[in-house]
């Protein structure tokens, strides 16, 4: 039997044609609200093969924080104390407005809640084009807001990042941040 012929009778390759960048167009509620209203934007859809065809990935980068620019607003609709936790994932990096957003979500952690913060990390600052930021304006920022640092590990680090490339680029080698904060 050919390769060829062994990869149709698995179904390797079926879905082959999916592969490439797509223009989507997304649908998203209003985040933490009762609302009925939605979002609507443009994205651009990325789908390539896995472990040599055997699967296929799709991943929508957004150009834009839905909603993002008013987080702040959203969690005033949370009550105080409510929470045990909140956990912010490759997006801290977006905020628009810590200074407003940060003491929100002291507010609506209970008291030793947890604060955890994974994001992309730079070697200074905050990178916008590369969307990454470093450890050390995270923790000025949060404790700038009441948090205390309670801990942070190197469990995603990877020191053969460049720190040149977006997340999205670098994804398998990116260097990241995992800070631990309570209120």
């Amino acid at each position: 039997m050919t390769s060829s012929a062994i990869a149709i009778a698995t179904g390797e390759h079926d879905f082959d044609f999916l592969h490439g960048n797509w223009t989507v167009h997304n649908r998203k509620r209003a985040p933490l609200t009762s609302s009925d209203d939605w979002h609507e934007f443009e994205a651009t859809a990325v789908e390539r093969p896995l472990w040599g065809g055997l699967a296929n990935i799709e991943e929508t980068p957004l150009t834009e924080e839905v909603g993002f620019a008013r987080l702040h607003e959203y969690l005033a609709k949370i009550p105080a104390a409510s929470l045990d936790a909140v956990v912010t994932i490759r997006n801290y990096h977006d905020l628009k407005n810590p200074a407003e957003v940060l003491p929100e979500l002291k507010r609506v952690l209970k008291p030793g809640g947890v604060l955890g913060v994974v994001d992309s990390r730079t070697t200074s600052g905050r990178d916008l084009p590369t969307h990454r930021i470093a450890d050390d304006v995270i923790i000025r920022e949060a404790t700038a807001a009441g948090s205390t640092l309670a801990g942070a590990s190197q469990l995603l680090s990877n020191p053969k990042d460049d720190y040149t490339k977006t997340f999205w680029e670098a994804r398998f080698i990116v260097d990241q941040s995992c800070l631990k904060f309570t209120r």
